[in-house]
């Protein structure tokens, strides 16, 4: 088949199916064995569609199959490239093709502006948390294979140079105005959290309130903050991958961070 006749269907799909991850709520992504690249799966058939989720329930990793029309094809694709995805694995006619996104959406290429007038986006730790929260979760009786060390390792330098959009609610106290950054309750039985989210999309998901607003702190700031009594650390968008960082990595990251110091300074 004509590689020109794959990419010309995408656009006039009037739907296509994805496979969305259970465990990170985002769709579920994999290195190719082939091309390396970190793709997604899409099928022009339910069909196909329902026999890899089968596949991928054989391995413990619980997903569900989605249907996207046009507007949520085009949504998906860019919320994919925020997410550090870079292709998509497209089962089209019974056949797979890799199909690099850029290929197929405008991506916008923010590396030549200054760092304080670029969008907060941090793709790298986005790929590594979906990478981390599918395996982590498949495997949570075992949770201490090589494969899941070393992504947790590599999350935990993404997470150590990122920069979060943190939500905060001006509040009067003794006639001033101050921002609190808000909390969540996990459950019933855990305690509070601070959310914070990689970029806007993530942010978006969060239920609107006109009286909250956004901030922008790096980590290297955030983890030497003092948690508010009863605070049990940060949740990573916590409408999509939710991912911890309770005050035991806290102190790994601050930890890293001396010893990232101390090798500047040699």
């Amino acid at each position: 088949m004509v590689r020109r006749e794959v990419l010309a269907s995408i656009p006039k799909a009037v739907n296509l199916y994805m496979i969305l991850s259970d465990f990170t709520r985002l769709p579920y992504v994999y290195c190719d064995d082939e091309s390396f690249d970190d793709v997604a799966f899409f099928f022009d058939e339910k069909e196909k569609a329902d026999k890899k989720s089968e596949e991928l329930l054989a391995n413990k990793q619980q997903n569900s199959v989605v249907e996207l029309n046009q507007e949520g094809i085009l949504r998906t694709f860019t919320c994919l490239v925020v997410a550090g995805v870079n292709a998509i694995k497209y089962n089209y006619q019974g056949e797979d093709f890799i199909v690099q996104l850029d290929e197929i959406i405008k991506v916008s290429d923010f590396s030549e502006l200054p760092p304080e007038k670029r969008p907060i986006e941090n793709r790298s730790l986005q790929l590594t948390m979906l990478y981390f929260g599918q395996e982590i979760r498949a495997n949570i009786g075992n949770p201490n294979i090589p494969e899941l060390r070393e992504l947790e390792e590599e999350m935990m330098v993404n997470i150590l140079k990122a920069r979060f959009i943190v939500p905060v609610r001006e509040v009067e106290v003794d006639g001033e105005t101050q921002m609190h950054m808000l909390m969540l309750k996990i459950n019933n039985e855990g305690g509070n959290v601070i959310p914070i989210f990689t970029d806007n999309i993530e942010f978006d998901k969060m239920p609107g309130d006109e009286n909250v607003k956004k901030t922008i702190i790096d980590t290297k700031n955030l983890i030497n903050f003092p948690l508010p009594p009863g605070c049990d650390g940060y949740l990573i968008n916590p409408m999509g991958v939710s991912m911890p960082v309770n005050t035991g990595v806290l102190r790994n990251l601050r930890n890293m961070e001396i010893v990232s110091k101390d090798k500047k300074e040699e």
